[in-house]
Formats: structure tokens, sequence, C-alpha cells
């Protein structure tokens, strides 16, 4: 099980800097080997891309602006062309993700797969302080529902435009069911999910709690074509 990570400077071509070579304070990480230590109740599964996107996620949660971050499918010549994207923060390229290529697994005599990041040491140093909110004495709400896009549909763009669509009451938002498969339409598929309402200076009317879940439907109906699942 290997987790290492190094920073340093990388040196980018630039005809404006001194000696036209630009220096980037940078953070790069390698992950490979098993997703758990040795132990009697855990399995010796690999790691995957996940994993190590899970990783670059909360280093970026850091800044206080997770949610403009995004992770774009790009291909990168060191990196497996199935397994890379390109990591964006505030719509600006600030690193890459992604498996090595098997050319060079080959080259290094690695067994397995490897993953591996670098970013921008800038980006993880500006920070944004997070603002502390009231915690609510009323209850909160949970509604499901399920819908049906496109498989280019990507769940991240789903999630930040949920989150944007002006329901004031809408607190918390997991995507917590992906599924294709029997009953779902070719080129299509299935997520699954949770909307928790609430409002910080009243119990949520079973009217308001409709309200505001109908909006969130008809916002995902008409950006991205989605269609519920009953």
């Amino acid at each position: 099980r290997i987790r290492l990570f190094e920073t340093g400077l990388r040196f980018v071509p630039d005809a404006e800097a001194p000696n036209s070579i630009r220096q980037e304070p940078m953070l790069a990480g390698v992950v490979a080997g098993r997703r758990y230590d040795e132990h009697w109740d855990a399995n010796d599964k690999p790691v995957d891309f996940f994993d190590a996107k899970a990783d670059v996620e909360a280093l970026l949660a850091l800044t206080g602006k997770e949610k403009t971050v995004t992770f774009n499918t790009e291909t990168h010549s060191a990196l497996h062309p199935g397994m890379s994207a390109a990591i964006y923060l505030d719509d600006k390229c600030v690193g890459w993700l992604g498996a090595v290529h098997p050319q060079f697994s080959k080259q290094l005599g690695t067994n397995g797969r490897v993953f591996v990041f670098e970013l921008e040491l800038a980006a993880l140093t500006d920070r944004k302080l997070p603002q502390a909110q009231p915690i609510s004495k009323y209850p909160a709400n949970r509604r499901d529902i399920a819908i049906t896009v496109k498989q280019t549909v990507k769940v991240g763009d789903i999630i930040k435009f949920v989150e944007k669509i002006g329901v004031n009451q809408l607190v918390g938002l997991n995507l917590f069911d992906v599924y294709t498969g029997q009953g779902i339409a070719d080129g299509e598929k299935s997520l699954a999910l949770s909307l928790i309402l609430q409002d910080p200076g009243k119990t949520l009317e079973d009217a308001e709690i409709q309200a505001a879940v109908d909006s969130v439907i008809q916002g995902l109906e008409s950006e991205f074509g989605a269609a519920l699942r009953e």
C-alpha cells in the first residue's frame, strides 16, 4: 500500500519570464497497491481512479472552494487515455489526475495500476475561510427522487445545477445510486438523489416541501432532459 507525495518546482517555457523559464511550485502524489492496510476484516482490493480522486478532493476541500472544483475527461501523454482527468478550480486548470500510461508502467516495471496527480501549490494555499451558519432548531426533511438522463450527462454538472437552482430550503444533496440495465433505455442511466430540506426559521409544511422538490425536478427536466422515474 503506497501513498507518497512531494512538493517542488515545475519549469515551464515562458518567453516573458526571466531566462524564458517560469518556475511554478507544485504538489505531486502517487497512489498504488491495496486500498486498505492489511487486516483480517479488510479485503485486498487494489486502489482505483476514484480512490486517487478522493485524495485530491480532500486536498482541494481545504481551500473552502470545493464546489467550484471539476474533473474534466481529458487526455495527457503521461496518463492512461481512459483513466485521466484535468482538474479545474474556478474554471482554471490547476492539475492532472490519472493512471500512469501503460507504456511507462511497462518501462518502470510496476505491478498493477499506479495513479498519480499533480496540482499547482498556489491552488491549495489560496484558501477561502468557510462561513459558519447557526444550526436550525427545526426538523430537516428528506425526499428521494430518481431520474433518467443520457449517459453523457455528468453527475457533477447535475449536482452543481441543483445546488444553484434557487431552492433556499435545500441544505443537503447526495447521489446515492447510479443504475444502468434492465428497465433503463440504451444510452441512459438512472440517478437517485436525496434532497435534505430545512428552514432556519420554521417547520416546513408538506406543500412547501413538495414545491421545492417539484422545482428541482422541473429544473432537471429543462436543463438536462431528465425524466422522473416513478
